[in-house]
């Protein structure tokens, strides 16, 4: 009995549940075709490289389409299973919610497994792929498209201008070829022909240009002037082949691959923790190294300069030169137990002015060479904090994508505990209410994801909160839900806040 249940309820969530996610997927792909169709559109672009971005493209949205299909197909499940008195039938004969549920559960904790998995491995491959990709398409040049009668400008140093084409494209008529591939000498050199053909080589790196029965001047040397006259040519010919590159036009995924071989999408959780670590390492590294520097420029200075003590305000001057004494650091590196110091006059600057001890210039020279330290030792402190705000948010979009990886198969669960309760409450199947009130929940979980996730990359909040707040917000709302289906007390009922809600406006009557 149990084990047929369990396969009914089984076939009557999965028909749903891949139905649903299909559906959310398409719509994301046809959104990213809206957003981007200026890119694509006018490059020739071969079908097969559309398919192939448009399966990068899905790959990569899939982290949003799951967790809705997965609130969307509970909702319908269960509420259509409580329109058509299922739900009533199973208790009747002993069967709790909880326990009808239990298969769609043991679901549910598969796929989050595998939705781990599939963001782990699978994600930073076809993030790659789909950047790499794209960045190559939109990198392209728009298709050649040749029209009769018009100067076509999007060849490479070339100009081409044809009179008349053939039904098929490749022969053409009163051909005029301009070639600027020396760049200020204008149309120095032009070729025109009566007719001719354009193919391609094997390929498809070179144009070529078969002219016949034309003309070819040149020009060029008639501006330079190199041979001390200026000369002029002009050649006849029968039959001369013009080959022009055509790179420009072709999508190469292989150069566009070094800049994004260090993107955090691109990595799995055990290179995320390296890059991790190796970035903290070099960060508290070069701090320390700072911290000698500053410390040697402003609290040191070598012997023939003045030095100061900020704290007892003192000015020292000097009276003679010493012999260098070795130097040690402690291990914070932030003291200095001997140092080289010239042997020096103290003066208290709250009691003594320091023109009484030096001479007008001299006291001048003092206060430059004070204004000098603090002036160097704010810029390298603003340094120091620019450096160290890019090193934060470099390790906040780290740990954005380390924690990425998990909550996607936690969001999972939450939805499902969201969304199977709230099917048996509502009791309502279909894509009209359920279908309300799953648009609603998501986008509420994902405003609030996004949301979090842009003030950790600000650098405004934690890194584990930021990334877990969405679920962590709804994980109560679910597990008040799912008390509320597996029990009878009246506290979990709404009809309860009803009728609590009904006696007060009776007595404020």
């Amino acid at each position: 009995m149990m084990k047929r249940l369990t396969a009914l309820v089984l076939k009557s969530y999965l028909g749903p549940f891949l139905l649903t996610f299909f559906i959310a997927l398409f719509v994301l792909v046809m959104q990213f075709l809206w957003k981007h169709v200026d890119d694509l559109a006018g490059k020739g672009l071969e079908w097969s490289i559309i398919l192939e971005l448009l399966f990068y493209a899905s790959a990569t949205l899939v982290p949003l389409a799951l967790p809705l299909a997965i609130l969307l197909s509970s909702i319908m499940t269960i509420g259509t299973m409580g329109e058509h008195l299922e739900l009533v039938a199973a208790r009747s004969n002993g069967i709790s919610l909880l326990r009808l549920l239990r298969p769609l559960m043991v679901f549910v904790v598969g796929v989050s497994i595998g939705a781990f998995l599939f963001s782990n491995y699978a994600m930073p491959v076809a993030n790659f792929k789909f950047k790499s990709l794209f960045a190559a398409i939109r990198s392209t040049r728009p298709a050649m498209d040749i029209t009769e009668g018009v100067f076509y400008s999007g060849l490479t140093g070339v100009t081409l201008y044809v009179g008349q084409k053939s039904k098929n494209g490749q022969e053409i008529y009163d051909v005029m070829v301009y070639d600027h591939s020396q760049h200020g000498i204008g149309d120095a050199r032009l070729t025109m022909a009566k007719k001719g053909t354009i193919q391609f080589t094997t390929d498809e790196r070179y144009l070529i240009l078969d002219l016949k029965d034309g003309i070819r001047y040149d020009g060029a040397d008639f501006f330079t002037k190199q041979h001390g006259t200026h000369r002029f040519y002009r050649e006849a010919f029968s039959r001369q082949q013009v080959w022009i590159d055509m790179s420009a036009f072709q999508i190469d995924t292989e150069n566009n691959r070094d800049y994004l071989k260090n993107s955090y999408a691109m990595m799995n959780v055990f290179q995320l923790n390296k890059v991790y670590e190796d970035i903290h390492k070099d960060f508290a590294e070069q701090s320390r190294g700072l911290g000698h520097r500053e410390l040697d420029r402003f609290l040191f200075a070598p012997p023939g300069e003045v030095s100061f003590d900020l704290e007892a305000r003192e000015v020292p001057l000097l009276e003679e030169k010493p012999e260098p004494e070795p130097a040690t650091i402690n291990e914070n590196g932030l003291e200095r137990m001997a140092q080289t110091r010239p042997k020096a006059i103290s003066i208290d600057l709250k009691e003594q002015s320091l023109s009484r001890h030096l001479a007008k210039e001299e006291a001048q020279e003092v206060f430059r060479q004070a204004e000098q330290h603090i002036q160097a030792l704010h810029r390298g402190f603003n340094q120091q904090q620019s450096s160290w705000d890019m090193t934060q948010k470099n390790l906040a979009s780290n740990r954005v994508e380390w924690h990425r990886k998990f909550t996607l198969s936690f969001a999972c669960l939450v939805l499902f505990f969201i969304g199977a309760p709230l099917g048996a409450i509502i009791r309502k199947g279909g894509l009209g209410l359920p279908l309300i009130l799953c648009i609603l929940i998501f986008i509420t979980y994902h405003i609030i994801s996004t949301s979090a996730e842009k003030s950790v990359k600000s650098l405004n909040m934690d890194a584990v909160w930021g990334m877990w707040l969405s679920s962590l917000i709804l994980f109560p709302f679910g597990l008040f839900l799912t008390l509320r289906i597996s029990t009878d007390n009246k506290w979990f009922s709404l009809e309860t806040y009803q009728n609590l809600w009904y006696k007060w406006r009776q007595k404020r009557k």
